[in-house]
């Protein structure tokens, strides 16, 4: 069980390491057409800089309310024991939101971590499904996904911006080579869309590893299995409320190729062999 997981991970983070890679040439590429190597480097030392040192956000956060450990003691036991096994250098401070869809979050309020809840995750889910859906966010933290993804947003809007600019220069500036102008026109053209697939896929995969994060934690890959398909149950008939049947979200590989998250059957089939590997199944 141990090999196989700790190969998934590895397989995880080095897609992840690819897609980051092609994320950041992007405006290495655009910054080369724009003043040649040295432009390059330097676009993508300042962007990368942006992404690092951007202060983040320091007052509390919209439509939530600070939770205290006297309203729900269990909570911050169960918080304070994932952090410990997840290795954070910090307990996160916990917000809630006053009704809400199921859900949880992780985020950051400077540099300290904060898990944000619904009042409806508490409400609807017990105590082992809870557990499982913290675990994921709390593997975001410790795999450091809010850097990455602060990092790979950062990324996404220089490829925007510069891509404009190279598009302006090649069509209004006077070109000495119209063939590299057409050529240069194209790539500024595409990055963008490329850009935005990347920066999707790149988030799919850190949510893998999350999901892989949080069997490692809770030992229990089947609890966060069984919260996504409550989380991703949408009634959409008349029966559906009647019956409670669960009614899967259509697949659409055109709006697919640019979610932020995986089809919640794939991350419910991956969670589910985790499973059956540890019970020897």
């Amino acid at each position: 069980m141990q090999f196989v997981t700790s190969s998934y991970r590895a397989r995880l983070d080095g897609l992840s390491f690819v897609l980051f890679s092609g994320l950041a040439a992007l405006p290495l590429v655009l910054g080369y057409a724009l003043g040649g190597p040295e432009w390059a480097v330097t676009f993508l030392l300042l962007v990368v800089g942006l992404g690092l040192f951007r202060p983040g956000q320091r007052g509390p956060f919209p439509g939530t309310l600070p939770l205290f450990r006297s309203a729900a003691p269990g909570l911050f036991t169960l918080i304070e024991s994932l952090a410990e096994r997840a290795g954070l250098k910090s307990v996160p401070e916990v917000n809630i939101v006053p009704g809400g869809q199921i859900n949880a979050a992780a985020t950051l309020r400077g540099n300290r971590p904060v898990l944000i809840v619904t009042e409806a995750l508490l409400a609807n889910l017990d105590a082992r499904r809870i557990s499982a859906v913290l675990a994921h966010e709390t593997a975001h933290l410790a795999h450091r996904d809010l850097l990455v993804f602060r990092l790979a947003g950062t990324l996404q809007a220089a490829t925007m911006v510069l891509g404009f600019v190279t598009i302006l220069l090649a069509l209004f500036a006077v070109p000495i080579d119209p063939a590299s102008a057409v050529l240069w026109t194209v790539v500024a053209a595409v990055a963008p869309a490329a850009a935005r697939f990347l920066v999707a896929a790149l988030s799919r995969t850190r949510e893998f590893a999350a999901d892989l994060g949080a069997a490692r934690l809770t030992g229990d890959p089947g609890a966060l299995a069984d919260a996504l398909e409550i989380i991703e149950y949408r009634p959409r008939t008349l029966w559906d409320w009647i019956t409670g049947r669960r009614t899967p979200v259509p697949l659409d590989p055109a709006r697919d190729a640019f979610r932020t998250h995986p089809p919640t059957r794939e991350r419910v089939r991956r969670l589910n062999l985790l499973a059956r590997l540890i019970s020897g199944g």
